[in-house]
């Protein structure tokens, strides 16, 4: 723009020219000034829009939900701190998804399943630690089996790797390999019996045409 203006001041008829130069040097002048309003203009709002589209991402974008129920007597009796219910919350927002609920219940396996039904369709994720080992406290397992009303069946290739992995106990780590039937295991690096994945329909309750998913 600032070298329009110098060029406007230009357009000023010189001594001596002729006055159809003059006007002519004048148009020029002053389309050049019309496009670049014109071009300034689009550029503004194509950045106001620009900007709507980022608003409108920011506060309309869904935002996935989670549960964590972490079971163990050990912690409702204040033996133990909850530290893994702290760290899986703080994993699961950093990643972006809102925790909504974090509980703490006993080593009983009905009292599992009934909680889970009753708070699991409030969310999409729900994440269940507290054992799942061979310890007689760690019903982990056979909680979820309960909730979803299947029985616990050997994966095979979950019992080949454990007894692969664990020579000196096969037996021992057996057991490890009975999850609920339709599950999905997940490979543990860090110790012994896997995790798994299970999800099924929620009932018909009009509440949410999702999915439950617990890990």
């Amino acid at each position: 723009m600032a070298g329009l203006v110098e060029a406007r001041q230009g357009a000023v008829r010189r001594a001596g020219e002729q006055p159809a130069i003059a006007q002519e040097r004048r148009c020029v002048v002053e389309c050049l000034e019309r496009a670049v309003r014109r071009q300034a203009a689009g550029v503004g709002a194509a950045f106001q829009k620009l900007g709507e589209a980022r608003h409108a991402l920011l506060y309309s974008a869904r935002v996935a939900t989670a549960a964590i129920v972490t079971i163990g007597n050990e912690l409702l009796s204040g033996d133990v701190v909850n530290t893994n219910g702290s760290w899986l919350a703080r994993r699961l927002e950093r990643v972006g998804i809102a925790v909504r609920l974090l509980a703490v219940l006993p080593d009983d396996i009905e009292e599992v399943a009934a909680f889970l039904r009753l708070h699991a369709p409030a969310v999409e994720v729900v994440l269940v630690t507290g054992g799942l080992g061979g310890t007689p406290d760690d019903v982990t397992r056979e909680a979820l089996a309960a909730t979803f009303g299947v029985p616990q069946v050997e994966y095979p290739e979950v019992a080949e790797q454990l007894r692969a992995r664990f020579r000196r106990e096969p037996d021992y780590v057996s057991p490890w390999a009975l999850l609920p039937e339709g599950s999905r295991p997940l490979e543990n690096p860090l110790g012994g019996a896997p995790g798994f994945a299970i999800g099924a329909p929620i009932p018909p309750s009009g509440r949410r045409a999702a999915r439950w998913r617990w890990f």
